[in-house]
């Protein structure tokens, strides 16, 4: 399968089965909310004019940006309504009106510059809600759709990230919530940091199993959206646990999920054992490397491991915001982000570990982690780019790896 397709299938074809389109939407706004709040870096007192200013400039496209997410929600939870002749010319403005906002909300550089990540994800929010109003204005109205359903994947991936930032209790109408499946309203909940809430509709659905209204795929992803509360963002064993137990009690679960239930279950109660995260670290990027060692070490699925990764990204994504690294230790620290978001990618972005093993060739480059970022980048690439058909690199990528190789070679 070629890379798009895979794409597809990481990104969104899961959220797609249990129609997801809510996220599209709504969360687009708690993305920008998160830059400008969640992921702010300590600064010195004298804090210039210009950063006011920029904060200034993104509360007001924000509050224009829910305004026409606002006018647009109808739409998008409703097919019809979308694919109406009638509704094109007002659905175009819409989306134009979107996309001007997207392209004018700018963010800190200070915030960008300490999580390289965090420029992607912001790309990725405006490039998705520029496709969409692409699809549209073509006449692909039901991509343009999907491509609206594709940001909730960047949202749950930011809101997840650190424990900082409040929860951003947007409200959604009785009409519009009582029609969204059980898995649509935990992807909202999750993409808005409602986190408490969400941890217990994650454990009433896992609970309830398959039924009318949960798949298979909605409870798969259940129970790893409540993984990614409970274990990344709470990152609370006890918390985790009460879940996992949750799918394990259904009557209704398929084999692999329950495996993979009973494999989560030993390396939490491992977790436990070790202390939880009660204390912090003394050293998060040893604690990352032992918890990264366990997998590579085992030969067993990869999945099995997820509590280990989630539990590395909760380390690191505030460790590598720090100044004071060294580029021995902020490569590594990027190299086993790359890693962890690697096992962990179907829940998010699909290509969110690439960027992490190019934003580690780029800012310690000539190094021994900028050479196992590249081979571990290149894989990704060349598995990626390869199908039935053979493997097929498009030119801008082809360059892009040349690119990236030479930043690895020593002076």
């Amino acid at each position: 399968m070629m890379r798009f397709c895979n794409y597809l299938i990481g990104q969104f074809v899961n959220v797609t089965t249990c129609a997801s389109i809510l996220i599209g939407t709504i969360s687009s706004l708690s993305l920008l909310f998160f830059h400008a709040s969640c992921s702010r870096p300590k600064v010195d007192q004298d804090h210039t004019k210009s950063s006011q200013q920029t904060d200034l400039h993104l509360k007001v496209s924000m509050f224009h940006l829910k305004s026409e997410l606002d006018e647009l929600l109808p739409f998008i939870l409703n097919p019809k309504e979308f694919h109406k002749t009638t509704q094109v010319q007002k659905l175009s403005e819409k989306l134009a009106n979107l996309r001007k906002i997207s392209q004018q909300v700018s963010h800190e550089p200070a915030i960008q510059a300490q999580d390289p990540v965090l420029k992607f994800l912001s790309q990725g929010f405006q490039d998705e809600i520029n496709r969409s109003y692409e699809a549209f204005q073509m006449g692909h109205r039901e991509y343009a759709r999907i491509s609206l359903l594709n940001v909730s994947a960047f949202c749950i991936e930011c809101h997840t990230r650190t424990q900082s930032g409040p929860s951003l209790h947007f409200g959604v109408a009785k009409e519009v919530w009582a029609s969204m499946r059980p898995i649509d309203q935990l992807d909202y909940l999750v993409a808005t940091r409602q986190f408490d809430e969400a941890r217990k509709l994650a454990e009433k659905i896992v609970k309830e199993g398959l039924t009318s209204q949960t798949n298979v795929f909605d409870l798969d992803r259940a129970v790893r959206l409540g993984l990614l509360v409970t274990v990344r963002y709470d990152q609370n064993p006890d918390h985790a646990l009460a879940l996992v137990n949750a799918l394990l009690s259904s009557k209704s679960l398929p084999f692999y999920l329950k495996a993979s239930a009973l494999s989560w279950k030993n390396h939490i109660h491992r977790w436990k054992l070790e202390g939880g995260s009660a204390v912090a670290p003394k050293d998060p990027l040893a604690l990352a490397r032992s918890l990264a060692n366990r997998m590579s070490s085992a030969n067993t699925q990869d999945r099995y491991f997820e509590i280990e990764m989630m539990r590395i990204q909760a380390l690191l994504n505030p460790y590598i915001t720090h100044t004071n690294l060294s580029r021995d230790q902020l490569g590594e620290a990027l190299y086993l982000l790359g890693s962890s978001y690697e096992v962990t990618k179907d829940l998010a972005t699909w290509s969110l570990h690439e960027n992490y093993y190019e934003a580690c060739i780029r800012q310690v480059p000539n190094s021994a982690w900028a050479k196992r970022c590249y081979e571990a980048y290149e894989k990704s690439i060349y598995a990626g780019y390869t199908g039935s058909r053979g493997t097929f690199i498009p030119p801008e990528v082809e360059s892009k790896l040349k690119e990236l190789k030479k930043l690895t070679t020593s002076k």
